[in-house]
């Protein structure tokens, strides 16, 4: 019972980091540039799986646009 416990615990707090992270999306254009992100950035991290954290991967695929290694 403590596995499917567990299991439910980490469901409940990546679901709590993505709806945290949703909340980028209520941001307009200049703000999201301003803190160095676009939304086409915003939404595709937004789409990715609920087990994956969308924050680390927004900062990586932002910090890697950022230096010219990759567009959107």
């Amino acid at each position: 019972m403590s596995r499917l416990r567990g299991m439910f615990e980490a469901y409940r707090q990546d679901r709590i980091r993505r709806d945290a992270f949703l909340n980028l999306l209520c941001l307009d254009d200049k703000i999201l540039d301003d803190i160095g992100l676009t939304r086409a950035e915003v939404e595709c991290a937004a789409r990715l799986p609920l087990r994956v954290n969308a924050s680390d991967v927004l900062a990586v695929e932002a910090l890697a646009r950022r230096k010219g290694q990759i567009g959107w």
